[in-house]
């Protein structure tokens, strides 16, 4: 889990550093949001709002930058999921939010054979999916996907 967070960490750190040089808006702060699962939701940490992924992330970034979290324990990217996150309040949130900047790091969640066993094919449908609900949120939006942690052999 520390591993997959720091992988997740540095990787969404150097991305957003990257965008920061290009300046997309200068009179408000960038709106940047962290969609996914319980590794963005910061399951098992005592302190999640100071301690998940998109906390730090938010500390790295410094001034200019609001970064917010909109993960969802258990959440599955595929529709037909045992906990789709297309059906959480936090997507509504996220959207109506307009962020310019979306990291979404879901799918540990779809591997799961309750899951992936009953939906084989829906997992990139899915992705598809929740992009665009993105894009029609903010046509603008910078888009990032992370792949899921590898879990098992066969996930």
């Amino acid at each position: 889990m520390i591993r997959v967070t720091l992988h997740l960490l540095i990787g969404a750190w150097l991305l957003a550093a990257s965008i920061a040089a290009t300046s997309l808006r200068a009179a408000e702060n960038i709106r940047l949001a962290c969609v996914g699962d319980s590794i963005t939701a910061g399951y098992t940490l005592r302190d999640k709002a100071r301690d998940a992924y998109p906390a730090q992330l938010g500390r790295l970034l410094g001034s200019g930058w609001e970064v917010r979290n909109f993960g969802v324990s258990s959440a599955t990217l595929m529709p037909g999921g045992d906990l789709p996150y297309d059906r959480q309040p936090a997507l509504a949130t996220a959207l109506a939010w307009k962020p310019e900047i979306v990291v979404i790091a879901l799918g540990t969640n779809d591997s799961k054979e309750i899951n992936i066993g009953r939906h084989p094919d829906a997992f990139e449908p899915g992705y598809h999916e929740l992009v665009a609900k993105f894009r029609q949120a903010n046509p603008r939006a910078r888009i990032f996907l992370c792949l899921p942690p590898r879990l098992s052999p066969t996930s």
